[in-house]
């Protein structure tokens, strides 16, 4: 499969991305021209981009459904507070609830704003 471009490779599904990228492992050593390093590169940051993806979705998700912090913490090997799981997710939602505008997100900006507020409320010391 001929990419181009990181936007080509981001056409097809993960699972794709993933066998492409795993394909690549087998082209032999002496084939592996200047072409053969600009496909890795590319399929390689696709995987990248839709591992993120998948990541992100699933922490929104835990967060939607109220898993608690701490065991999110503890998932994602972080420093276990609220505001380090809010910078973790908050630039990728704010995508998603733009895409959501296109119809394509996946977070609406009421699901947004409830989850943020849920995690700024977590950041504040209990009075």
């Amino acid at each position: 499969m001929d990419v181009r471009s990181l936007a080509d490779a981001l056409a097809h599904r993960f699972p794709v991305v993933i066998q492409r990228w795993h394909e690549l492992e087998y082209v032999p050593v002496e084939w592996r021209d200047n072409g053969y390093r600009v496909r890795a590169l590319i399929w390689a940051s696709a995987l990248a981009v839709g591992a993120n993806r998948h990541r992100m979705s699933a922490l929104t998700q835990a967060l939607r459904h109220g898993v608690p912090i701490a065991d999110i913490a503890r998932a994602l090997d972080i420093h276990p507070d609220a505001r380090t799981i809010r910078e973790l997710w908050e630039p990728w939602a704010l995508g998603e609830m733009a895409r959501h505008h296109k119809g394509k997100g996946t977070l609406s900006p009421e699901e947004f704003d409830t989850i943020r507020d849920s995690l700024i409320a977590e950041e504040r010391p209990p009075t």
